[in-house]
């Protein structure tokens, strides 16, 4: 029996596996680590190069947003207040109207007259009869005691807050009227183009009140907090007193009895009851207490304020109005939304420029495909020795259109346009706003000649591939406008020039044909649905 045991347990230690010795791990070599670290930084920065684009594109998006918020809040205004790209209401017999008063007749339609405006230059009471207009452009019109003078409405923006924020000596003296487009005192011809003249600035809604203005063209939600007390004291119908603020805000926060851009929310014990006084006065800081005045128009106060709020409004959001109106009796607009607009001259100059639609050869440089006769005249690419221009944008080949825009201004002032990738180019002729995609500026190695590149418009031109030569290329170049302080630059648009400009009279020694306007801010442009003068 024992030994039957025996074998047993011997065949049981025969069968169970034979278990090597292990050595403990002694730890972590270097070159794990490193490679660790490799992996982890690798994924790290990554990482953290996505943080950037994310707050750019959060800011984007949040422009956008808001943008998109004030292009709809202008066309529900205009549905309900036609006038405002109409420009003046219907004339009215023996009614007393002010100077700059704008009417329209009352039977203006595409059929009768052409679009046009009549403004009060002398003040009076209008005739019992509606008198016979007249619709040539600067004329006048004597109507009772009234004189009117009349403007023809062809390219025209409505610009609220432009009437009150942009500088007035260049949108009223010096510019011969309140016209869009900076072109200085004494501006040259060449800087104005074809119409630069006709494009007009009316303000539209406000008038002499600027809070309806900046109300009408700002979102409501652009007041920033300022100052906050739960002191408040002698609290009268035109006045109060807050007593525990630690800043004194009496420097910083703009007021003024014409354009209040401050205001004062009071809130009673309950906080569910809120009044607000828009302020035309705040005084030094004393101690810790300031008074802060408002008008006596506002009323006596209705609730016992306990709380305040001081807030000053930011124009952060802001819409301008293009409107091309033709005789059709169409109005096509645009709503040019800014963000934080620079209102100034330098952001309405003019320069001269030159709008073409031009097709690209592409990156063989060859019209058409490339070694084949595309329109079979027997020419193969060349066509007397320059590039066939009949198979520019032939089928199948990688000829493309290119939209360009050609500007100059004088390198004397030290001022360049603003201009930038993603910024908007105007068409101050023709009133068309177009994206920007690409910049072309001079400057910079030529690697095929090793001379520098300039900046005259030809240099420019040569430089983007447009030319070839000085004299041969696809598009022609301007001369030089402000001799050797000339430089220009070559802006490629998103969209489709509409209405390109003839080529320069006599190629190289021509002049731009046209004018452009570069302004900062611009979010986006939004083309809304055509209005018929007899919708208004």
């Amino acid at each position: 029996m024992k030994s039957f045991n025996r074998q047993i347990h011997l065949r049981k230690r025969s069968a169970a596996p034979q278990r090597k010795h292990q050595q403990p791990r002694q730890g972590t070599t270097l070159s794990e680590v490193l490679i660790s670290l490799l992996v982890m930084s690798v994924g790290v920065v990554s990482l953290a190069t996505l943080f950037p684009i994310s707050v750019l594109r959060s800011v984007q998006a949040t422009h956008l947003t808001n943008a998109a918020n004030l292009r709809y809040n202008v066309e529900a205004l205009l549905s309900v207040r036609p006038q405002l790209y109409s420009i003046g209401a219907p004339w009215e017999a023996g009614l007393p109207y002010a100077a700059g008063a704008m009417i329209t007749p009352t039977e203006l339609t595409s059929l009768k007259s052409p679009p046009v405006v009549f403004m009060c230059t002398q003040a009076g009471t209008s005739g019992t009869n509606e008198p016979t207009w007249d619709l040539v452009n600067g004329n006048t019109t004597n109507d009772g005691s009234v004189q009117w003078v009349t403007f023809r409405l062809q390219n025209y923006v409505i610009d609220p807050l432009g009437k009150w924020n942009v500088e007035s000596t260049f949108r009223s003296t010096a510019n011969n009227g309140d016209f869009f487009g900076n072109v200085g005192g004494s501006p040259r011809a060449i800087q104005l183009g074809s119409g630069a003249w006709n494009i007009r600035a009316f303000e539209g809604l406000g008038g002499t009140d600027i809070n309806l203005a900046a109300d009408v063209a700002t979102l409501p939600d652009s007041w920033l907090l300022q100052a906050e007390s739960n002191s408040v004291a002698n609290a009268t119908s035109t006045s109060i007193d807050l007593t525990d603020l630690q800043v004194d805000v009496s420097s910083s926060l703009p007021v003024s009895a014409s354009y209040p851009q401050s205001r004062l929310v009071l809130f009673d014990g309950t906080g569910k009851y809120s009044e607000v006084r828009y302020l035309t006065g705040v005084s030094a800081l004393s101690g810790s207490t300031a008074t802060f005045t408002w008008p006596a128009s506002s009323g006596a106060l209705k609730i016992t304020p306990v709380k305040a709020r001081v807030e000053m409004k930011e124009q952060r959001y802001t819409w301008m109005l293009s409107v091309r109106r033709g005789f059709s009796g169409a109005s096509f607009m645009d709503v040019v939304v800014f963000f934080r607009r620079p209102f100034s001259a330098k952001d309405e100059q003019v320069y001269p420029a030159t709008f073409t639609a031009v097709m690209d050869p592409g990156y063989d440089g060859l019209p058409g495909i490339a070694g084949v006769d595309d329109d079979g005249d027997g020419n193969v690419d060349f066509a007397g020795g320059a590039a066939d221009t009949k198979e520019l944008g032939w089928p199948g080949s990688d000829d493309a259109p290119r939209n360009w825009v050609v500007v100059q201004y004088d390198d004397s002032t030290g001022e360049k346009p603003f201009y930038k990738k993603g910024g908007f180019v105007t068409d101050a002729d023709n009133l068309r706003w177009y994206r920007i995609l690409d910049v072309v500026e001079g400057g910079g190695l030529n690697i095929s000649t090793g001379t520098l590149w300039g900046y005259t418009p030809d240099e420019v031109m040569r430089k983007a591939g447009l030319k070839t030569s000085t004299s041969g290329g696809i598009l022609t170049a301007d001369s030089a406008i402000y001799g050797a302080t000339t430089r220009a630059v070559l802006l490629r648009v998103e969209n489709s020039i509409v209405q390109s400009g003839p080529q320069p009279a006599g190629g190289a020694g021509g002049v731009p044909t046209g004018a452009a306007i570069m302004m900062r801010g611009v979010v986006d442009v939004y083309p809304i649905r055509t209005h018929l003068t007899w919708e208004e």
